[in-house]
């Protein structure tokens, strides 16, 4: 006689079920939630078609990059002074404005523009570094001001022995031999041990085990963002996110067991200075960097009573493991684009000539005038990121205002939708650049002349080279 199963018992594809969705339903209770606004109806789709197979079929063409629904709609509608819809897997509403149009979007107020809601969104900010709050942000924009801009004499000096020993390590000393270089690796090593003697100084700059620990912390950041932010629909963005957010804690774990005994340090040598207590520790002065900076800036602005060294390193940490996953790439170009191209232009003798000009003595590396006759080496920079742009839709924007923005072309755009410019094709367009697929690293001389050094520098204002953005948040 056969046995049944007990009444009320669960079967074993029920019970896989509820262990598969479970979790899921609690990752989706506790992830960060924005629904996107609809599809504005009357900017038109590159891809053409209003069925739903053609919708569809345009959010995953050309993925992962979407390169050839931006080059398309440029070519169809930016060309005829229209803007369209920039269809992407993240399913957001985007809206890719022709340059006209670009340039009176720059001018709108941030009450009606939000950079700051795109980048939670299309960075993963708000799904990777969940519990953020605008505060540290704001904190961070003032002490960065403070220390590279208005204190950039103090720090020169450092900034130079450091460029002169990592260079060194990483090419050698010998100026007789070629050798072969690793150019990613290389200036992976050279930009983060610069940045940390910026931010944290000595000795933590040459710290090997550090400088590991952020570079893997970077490429966690670096996946998660691509993935997670931007190859996922934003409906999977909260879920999915959790397996690379548990990585990246572990990478900042990892930076904290080398950073939070030396802020918690500083921050208890601050708050002595504050309350005029002098430090028994005579031996050691208090060192000018960014971290020291940034300390001194949160107790302005936050509780005192509340502060901590262990939330200030978390800030400090995400300051510096985030910027420099985009610098890295932009410099790596940089020097493929001389070593491709130098001979034939005869760039390498002109590129030293000016460098020996100015920069030949040692007094002149500590003169910031003396960067700025570096003319060849920003023309150079600046024909680098036109040809390889960080991202391929800049200064995007999304709208906040609560009755939406209405485009000069007529169009309405709802609030939430994002706007942009096609980086590439910009930086491609004959209109702005002759011979535009050409490399040509003299490109940009006739456009930075002596008279005109005291201007905004074209690299971050203008809307035709939007490799940084444009406008008052261009990176």
């Amino acid at each position: 006689m056969e046995s049944q199963a007990p009444t009320g018992s669960l079967s074993p594809l029920m019970s896989l079920t509820l262990v598969l969705i479970l979790p899921l339903l609690s990752l989706s209770l506790l992830g960060r939630w924005k629904v996107p606004p609809p599809f504005p109806r009357d900017v038109p789709w590159p891809s053409g078609g209003d069925g739903l197979y053609a919708r569809i079929r345009a959010f995953y063409r050309g993925w992962p990059s979407g390169r050839r629904n931006l080059s398309e709609g440029y070519r169809k509608y930016n060309l005829q002074g229209q803007p369209y819809i920039h269809a992407t897997p993240s399913l957001r509403p985007q809206v890719i404005l022709p340059v006209k149009d670009f340039e009176w979007m720059l001018q709108l107020p941030d009450s009606m523009l939000s950079v700051q809601e795109v980048m939670n969104e299309s960075v993963g900010l708000a799904h990777l570094l969940t519990g953020r709050s605008a505060t540290p942000e704001k904190i961070a924009t003032i002490a960065i001001n403070q220390h590279l801009t208005l204190g950039l004499d103090r720090i020169q000096q450092d900034l130079v022995n450091e460029l002169h020993l990592s260079l060194d390590q990483v090419l050698g000393q010998d100026t007789d031999n070629w050798k072969s270089l690793l150019i990613f690796p290389a200036m992976e090593k050279v930009i983060t041990q610069i940045a940390t003697r910026v931010l944290l100084g000595l000795p933590l700059c040459r710290d090997e085990g550090y400088r590991r620990a952020l570079v893997r912390c970077m490429h966690r950041f670096g996946a998660g963002m691509v993935v997670s932010a931007q190859l996922l629909p934003w409906f999977l963005q909260p879920i999915l996110s959790i397996f690379f957010r548990i990585p990246l804690r572990s990478s900042f774990r990892e930076l904290s067991s080398y950073t939070e005994p030396l802020i918690t340090h500083w921050l208890a040598r601050i708050e002595q200075e504050d309350r005029g207590v002098k430090s028994l520790d005579t031996s050691e002065s208090l060192p000018y960097n960014l971290a020291t900076t940034f300390i001194r800036v949160s107790r302005k602005f936050l509780d005192h009573g509340n502060l901590n060294g262990r939330e200030l390193t978390n800030y400090i940490n995400q300051i510096s493991a985030l910027p420099f996953g985009t610098l890295i790439p932009s410099a790596s170009s940089m020097l493929f684009d001389l070593a491709s191209h130098g001979h034939q232009l005869g760039l390498y003798q002109d590129l030293q000539r000016e460098a020996v000009e100015a920069l030949g003595c040692d007094a002149w590396w500590e003169d910031l005038g003396s960067f700025k006759k570096l003319r060849l080496i920003h023309s150079c920079i600046q024909e680098t990121l036109r040809l390889n742009p960080i991202a391929l839709h800049a200064s995007n924007r999304e709208v906040i205002h609560s009755d939406g923005l209405t485009l000069p072309t007529g169009q309405h755009l709802p609030r939430g939708t994002w706007v942009g410019a096609s980086t590439m094709d910009v930086n491609l367009d004959e209109r702005f650049y002759p011979n535009p697929m050409q490399y040509d690293p003299r490109r940009f001389l006739s456009e930075r002349q002596p008279t005109e050094s005291q201007k905004i520098d074209r690299l971050t204002t203008t809307s035709t080279f939007l490799s940084f953005g444009a406008g008052r948040h261009s990176w």
